[in-house]
């Protein structure tokens, strides 16, 4: 029996709050919209960097954060039958988790439409995790392939895997949890050090079936944009100038259609 798709939200800020009380005014606790616990290569000092991005930027960085991930949810809206949970919510779900393949992502990562095509009718439980390309959007956008192995599309450059597993390119079987709990996969960096670790088993499939949407106001790129303040505006206009330049595979015709309403939005 094919498993169904279960996306798991990581970290995922009311953004759309956020904003409606920054526009009126209002003080922002920062621990609204910072981590409660720590994350891999994210900024330490995230709360200056928002403060850099509302003083130098028109649309205030909330307001982009809501946008992004209006984007994101609405890739996710297209996946038939596709059950979609927040982190806190996986426990409560017990062994019905085995019925699922459990994609972890960020609120502003995108899936195709097709994704549940993609998983394995025969022999469901015959691997630990699924593995696909991933394309990173960014001014310089890369497809991540795993080093010694095709992928179907490539959208922009490609670049070898950085770690066993990327942003929202995995899915986690969940028969896994009879070995070992499932959070312990939230993270890809973490997750990656955890298969090497219990030898887990991966199925690769050649076929992009997400992005991680990279863009000026992701916490990690916000060190790179405020590097020089005075030219953050310089790298917003790069970044939309690679976008409208991007050649994007009809095959993956569901990126173009988000790409350009990203580009609306650094164009204001």
């Amino acid at each position: 029996m094919q498993k169904q798709l279960l996306l798991v939200t990581r970290q995922s800020p009311d953004w759309v709050g956020l904003a409606r009380d920054f526009k009126q005014g209002r003080p922002i606790d920062p621990d609204r919209f910072r981590p409660a616990e720590s994350i891999p290569s994210f900024p330490e000092n995230i709360v200056e960097l928002v403060d850099l991005w509302n003083m130098h930027s028109p649309v205030d960085f909330f307001s982009c954060r809501a946008r992004l991930k209006e984007i994101a949810d609405d890739t996710i809206a297209q996946l038939p039958d596709a059950r979609r949970i927040s982190c806190d919510e996986l426990d409560s779900i017990g062994a019905e988790i085995e019925n699922f393949v459990v994609f972890f992502h960020d609120d502003d990562d995108w899936y195709s439409p097709d994704l549940a095509d993609y998983l394995p009718a025969n022999s469901p439980d015959s691997y630990d995790v699924l593995v696909f390309p991933l394309v990173r959007l960014w001014t310089d956008t890369i497809t991540f392939v795993p080093d010694g192995r095709n992928a179907r599309t490539v959208v922009g450059q490609r670049k070898n895997f950085g770690f066993r597993y990327q942003s929202n390119n995995y899915g986690v079987n969940g028969s896994l949890r009879q070995q070992t709990p499932l959070m312990t996969m939230k993270d890809h960096i973490l997750a990656s050090a955890h298969a090497e670790t219990c030898a887990l088993r991966d199925l690769y499939i050649d076929q992009v079936i997400g992005v991680t949407a990279k863009s000026p106001c992701s916490a990690s790129r916000l060190s790179v944009i405020f590097s020089e303040p005075d030219k953050a505006q310089e790298h917003v206009r790069a970044y939309v100038d690679g976008l409208a330049a991007l050649e994007i595979p009809p095959e993956v015709s569901w990126i173009a259609e988000r790409v350009d309403s990203v580009i609306e939005l650094f164009s204001r």
